[in-house]
C-alpha cells in the first residue's frame, strides 16, 4: 500500500521528481527490507516516506545518552541537536537507510515550518517582522545599494542548484576600493529552514547603513572595516516550494545535501559527507578564499548558544581562551537585554565537539583551511522564528553583533614589507610555542597587512617568507579590547651580495656572458692557494659549490657546468681564507 502511495506522490510532485529518482532505490530497501526486519509500525514508515518524497529529507528523534552512538550518527546523517538524551536527526533517503540498519527506535517529527502558510507573511518587509518572498529579498538587497551607494555595494557570491542568487553586501566607507582594512563576514541560513538569522542579517545591513554618520560606533566600524553580510546562504532550501513563501522550507539544498556537512574537514579531509561539493559550497569557498576575512560567523537555529571550534575533534584550538572570551562577551551582552534567552550549556556558550561532533562544517573549514576565526551561533530554539518573535530576537542580539564585528579591530595588527624595496610581502606569522592546527596567520600579498586575534598576554612571533631571512620579535604585548601595532621588515636572503672588483687587474674574468652551458672563470690570484667557488642565486641561496681548488700563482681557468640552471641573473663567489670576491653573470635559456 505504501509503495502505491509512493508512486502516486511521485506523479504529483514533478518539481522534486529528478531528485527523488536518485533516492528511490534506497526507499525500496527501506520499505521492503528494513520494515519486516525491525518491525517499525507501518504508519511510521509511511510518514517517513511522505516527508522524504515531499522534501527530500526527514526529521526524527531517538533517545540515547550513548556518545559513541551519537558520533556514529554524525558520520552517516545530520545530527541537528542533542538535548540531554534526546537526539534530533535529519536524513535524506540514503542516510535514512543507513540509520535503519542500526536497528534503533525512532519517532518521526514534523519538519520546521511545515505548517507555515503564505498568508502568515503580513506587513511590509521593511518592518522586519515578516519573511520576504525571494523576489522581495533580491529587490531589497539592491535597494540598499541604491539608497546608500557611497558605503554599500552588492556582489554575487554564486548560484544555488536551482540558479537562485547567493548575494553578499559589502559595507565600508570607500566601498568601491580594496582598502588595507580588516575584512569581516557574517552569513546566515545555510540550513534553509533556520530563518531567524536571515531576517536579522537583513535588518543588520539596514541598521548599519541607516546609522552611518549619525551613530559614533557604527560610523567607526564602517570607517575602519570592510563588512560583508550574506543573509541567505541556501535560498533553494528556504524557498523549497516556490519563491513566494518559506512554507515547506528544508534544511538541505535542492540536491538534498546538508551544506554544513559539505566542506573539507580538518580530520576527514575532502568530501567528508560522501557528496560532491555543492554549487553553494564551492561558491562560498571561492568567495572566502578570494578575501582575507579576519573574523566570521554563520548563524543557525535549533538551539540558543555560541558554538566555537572545534566541531570535528576533541582537542582544543590554540586560541581556545580567545574563543571562549569572545563567545562569553556575545552571550553576556545578550543576557543584559533578555530574560531566559541563551542560558543553556555553559550559560550560553559551548565547545562544538563537547556538544556533539560534526564533520564537514563551515566553521572548522574556515578556521583550519583558511586560517580564519569563525564561530557558529544558534539564535533560536524554533527553526523558523515566528514573525511576532523576530523583533525580540533582534533586540536580544544586535548589540552582540556589533561587539563581534568590533573584535576585528583588536589583537595584533601589522604589516610585512621587503627591507630593500619597501614592497608588501606575503608572510607567515606564527606564535612561538603556541600555534598548532593551522592557527597561524598570513599577511596579505597585496598590502602586507595581517591581523592576529589572540587573548591578552605576551607572545613571541616568528615571521617567515620564502626568499627572506626569518625574523623573531619577542614579548609582543596584547590586551583585550586594545590594538597592538607592529611593522616588520624582512631582509632578502643574500642581501649584501653585490658585484665588486678587488683591484684593477680583475681577480676574476668570466666568459662567455651570457653563458649557456659551461662558464669559464679566469682566476688570477696574487699568490697561489686553495680557493672555493660558489654559484649563488639572486636570493642568496648556494646552488653549486666547488671546494679546495688549488690555483697557482699566475692564475688558471676553472670550468663550471651551469647548464641545469634556468635563465636569469646569478652570482659567482670566490673565497680564499677571509677574502671574498663576487661577480655577476647571466644564464641564457
Amino acid at each position: 500500500m505504501v509503495i502505491f502511495c509512493l508512486f502516486d506522490l511521485m506523479s504529483k510532485n514533478l518539481k522534486r521528481m529528478n531528485m527523488f529518482k536518485k533516492y528511490f532505490s534506497g526507499l525500496v530497501i527501506i520499505l521492503l527490507v528494513m520494515y519486516p526486519v525491525y518491525g517499525q509500525p507501518g504508519n511510521k514508515a509511511s510518514e517517513a516516506v511522505k516527508y522524504l518524497e515531499e522534501r527530500g529529507e526527514v526529521d526524527f528523534k531517538i533517545i540515547s545518552y550513548d556518545s559513541q552512538l551519537i558520533n556514529k550518527l554524525s558520520e552517516i546523517l545530520s545530527v541537528v541537536n542533542v538535548n540531554g538524551n534526546v537526539v534530533t536527526c535529519n536524513a535524506n533517503a540514503d542516510e535514512f537507510v543507513k540509520f535503519l540498519a542500526l536497528g534503533k527506535e525512532y519517532v518521526v517529527i514534523h519538519p520546521a515550518g511545515y505548517y507555515y502558510k503564505p498568508g502568515d507573511n503580513k506587513g511590509a518587509v521593511e518592518d522586519w517582522q515578516t519573511y520576504p518572498t525571494y523576489e522581495e529579498y533580491d529587490s531589497l538587497m539592491h535597494v540598499f545599494v541604491t539608497n546608500y551607494p557611497d558605503i554599500c555595494k552588492i556582489d554575487t557570491i554564486g548560484y544555488s542548484v536551482e540558479d537562485r542568487l547567493l548575494l553578499g553586501i559589502k559595507i565600508s566607507d570607500n566601498v568601491s576600493e580594496l582598502e588595507n582594512e580588516p575584512e569581516v563576514f557574517l552569513t546566515s541560513t545555510m540550513h534553509g529552514n533556520e530563518t531567524g538569522g536571515y531576517i536579522l542579517m537583513l535588518r543588520l545591513i539596514d541598521y548599519l547603513l541607516e546609522n552611518y554618520s549619525s551613530q559614533t560606533r557604527v560610523t567607526s566600524l564602517i570607517d575602519s572595516l570592510q563588512i560583508w553580510i550574506n543573509p541567505l546562504a541556501n535560498p533553494d532550501g528556504t524557498y523549497t516550494d516556490d519563491n513566494q513563501t518559506i512554507s515547506g522550507a528544508t534544511r538541505r539544498n535542492a540536491n538534498s545535501v546538508d551544506l554544513n556537512r559539505n566542506f573539507p574537514d580538518p580530520q576527514d579531509g575532502p568530501h567528508p559527507d560522501g557528496h560532491e561539493y555543492q554549487p553553494e559550497t564551492t561558491s562560498m569557498m571561492d568567495f572566502m578564499t578570494k578575501h582575507n576575512f579576519v573574523i566570521s560567523v554563520n548563524f543557525h537555529s535549533g538551539s540558543e548558544v555560541v558554538n566555537y571550534p572545534w566541531d570535528t575533534w576533541s582537542r582544543l584550538h590554540a586560541d581556545d581562551l580567545w574563543f571562549k572570551f569572545i563567545s562569553r562577551e556575545y552571550a553576556d551582552t545578550v543576557h543584559q537585554y533578555s530574560s531566559g534567552y541563551m542560558t543553556g550549556f555553559s550559560d550560553g556558550i559551548t565547545n562544538g565537539y563537547a556538544w556533539y561532533s560534526i564533520n564537514g562544517g563551515r566553521q572548522d573549514y574556515v578556521t583550519y583551511f583558511l586560517h580564519g576565526r569563525e564561530v557558529t551561533i544558534e539564535l533560536d530554539y524554533s527553526f523558523i522564528t515566528p514573525v511576532n518573535d523576530l523583533d525580540n530576537l533582534w533586540n536580544y542580539n544586535y548589540r552582540s553583533f556589533l561587539n563581534y564585528i568590533s573584535q576585528a579591530l583588536y589583537g595584533i595588527h601589522g604589516e610585512v614589507t621587503d627591507f630593500v624595496t619597501g614592497q608588501p610581502l606575503k608572510a607567515e606569522i606564527r606564535i612561538d610555542e603556541h600555534d598548532l592546527d593551522s592557527s597561524q596567520v598570513f599577511s596579505d600579498s597585496l598590502s602586507g597587512k595581517f591581523v592576529r586575534l589572540i587573548n591578552e598576554g605576551k607572545y613571541n612571533l616568528w615571521i617567515t617568507s620564502d626568499g627572506y631571512q626569518e625574523k623573531r620579535i619577542d614579548s609582543v604585548s596584547v590586551e583585550n579590547y586594545q590594538t597592538t601595532h607592529i611593522s616588520i621588515q624582512l631582509v632578502p636572503i643574500g642581501y649584501g651580495i653585490s658585484e665588486k672588483l678587488i683591484d684593477e687587474q680583475q681577480m676574476m674574468n668570466l666568459y662567455p656572458d651570457p653563458v649557456y652551458g659551461i662558464l669559464h672563470t679566469e682566476i688570477k690570484p696574487e699568490k697561489s692557494g686553495l680557493f672555493t667557488i660558489e654559484i649563488i642565486s639572486v636570493d642568496g641561496k648556494t646552488l653549486k659549490t666547488i671546494d679546495e681548488i688549488n690555483i697557482p700563482y699566475g692564475g688558471t681557468v676553472v670550468n663550471t657546468d651551469v647548464s641545469e640552471l634556468s635563465g636569469g641573473i646569478y652570482f659567482i663567489r670566490l673565497r680564499n681564507n677571509n677574502k671574498v670576491w663576487v661577480r655577476k653573470f647571466i644564464k641564457s635559456e
